[in-house]
């Protein structure tokens, strides 16, 4: 028997073994009807290493085209991750969070329905959220405390913090903070004096 056909053999016992492990954890781990599993591997979802749905995910979910979580507690990884909520850190090309997400996204482009933590990427788009955007392009959100830095553009509808940009700032509804940018945009829902702009244009509407 050479060393090669040896090697396989030991990477299909490995893999066999793993699977009849993950068969045992699921037959008692089952809770509010969620499939536990300490880690999920995905070619492109739904083909993947646990096939079964409503899928929690506590530890490490990687792929290497497309996985999606149902929920998440650990660390996601590969060209897209999704999943529906969830407390870790999404890394790849592409990270999305559809419900709400605590922790960090990094990557080429980060979205997040309800977004507590950083992310930092080519594009962040977070609909309400509170932390750090930081971005090679452009931020945005619809609701947003903290802190947002791009070299291209900011933009929030309501905003609480500081916005930085080297090109625009913007936005439409409330804000309140600081704006330090080439253009900054600020349609005016709260008083004067709670603002400080650098370097912009105050739109009062």
């Amino acid at each position: 028997m050479n060393f090669l056909l040896k090697k396989l053999i030991v990477v299909f016992f490995t893999f066999f073994t793993l699977l009849s492990f993950q068969n045992s954890v699921f037959a008692q781990s089952k809770s509010d009807d969620f499939i536990i599993t300490p880690i999920n591997i995905a070619w492109f979802s739904p083909f993947e290493l646990v096939p079964f749905k409503p899928r929690r995910v506590v530890g490490v979910s990687a792929n290497v085209f497309y996985g999606h979580e149902d929920e998440l507690y650990g660390v996601q990884a590969g060209m897209v991750s999704r999943t529906l909520s969830g407390i870790g850190v999404q890394a790849g090309l592409v990270q999305i969070a559809n419900n709400d997400f605590i922790g960090v996204q990094a990557g080429g482009f980060n979205y997040a329905g309800d977004f507590w933590g950083i992310q930092v990427s080519g594009m962040n788009v977070a609909a309400d959220g509170f932390g750090v955007q930081v971005a090679a392009v452009t931020n945005h959100s619809n609701d947003f405390s903290g802190i947002q830095i791009s070299s291209s553009m900011n933009d929030a509808d309501y905003f609480n913090g500081i916005q930085i940009s080297a090109g625009l700032n913007r936005s439409f509804r409330n804000f309140s903070g600081l704006q330090i940018g080439l253009h900054n945009q600020i349609q005016v829902k709260v008083p004067v004096k709670d603002l400080l702009n650098v370097g912009g244009t105050l739109v009062p509407i």
